[in-house]
């Protein structure tokens, strides 16, 4: 059977295999459960070690960029926000999107019970994390030097970039 049901019989048998799967009475020719993975539009049915290895990955990389994600929408944040350059949220309002979206799949993926997958979920943000915390306090670092380099500078006009004029 296919990852992704075809019809609303299938969509109903899930419900099935999952009411079923919960007492513990179904199980595919591999061992594992048959567990059916409800993510917002589509459910996958995960019968095979290989379905369960594509899902797994999958999860551990939508909560690395989540995290990664979230890091980088802290960046994007404008520290003095003027109502007249209400243009500089627009990219933060952007990742936000993304970053919801990801959450709430990442949310239906762990309310499947299915004690795996959310201990998967958990390792693809905790992963995430301490890939972001790494990135931040290297960005950081980064930075710091680059304005040690700026301020020795004897020219003032050598470290000014495009974005530091006001455009008004």
């Amino acid at each position: 059977m296919p990852l992704i049901p075809s019809s609303p019989a299938d969509m109903l048998a899930s419900t099935h295999t999952f009411q079923a799967r919960s007492s513990g009475a179904t199980s595919s020719s591999s061992g594992n459960p048959t567990v059916a993975l409800g993510l917002i539009f589509r459910i996958y049915y995960l019968r095979t070690d290989h379905d369960y290895a594509v899902a797994y990955v999958c999860l551990i990389l939508m909560g690395i960029a989540e995290r990664l994600l979230s890091l980088g929408a802290d960046f994007t944040t404008p520290s003095g926000f003027k109502p007249r350059r209400i243009a500089f949220l627009l990219p933060h309002a952007m990742a936000y999107y993304v970053i919801a979206m990801i959450r709430f799949i990442l949310m239906i993926a762990v309310m499947n019970q299915y004690v795996p997958i959310f201990l998967i979920t958990c390792l693809g943000l905790t992963l995430g994390q301490a890939i972001a915390v790494v990135l931040k306090i290297w960005i950081k670092g980064l930075l710091s030097r680059y304005s040690d380099t700026k301020s020795t500078n004897s020219d003032p006009e050598l470290g000014k970039g495009v974005f530091s004029e006001p455009c008004c």
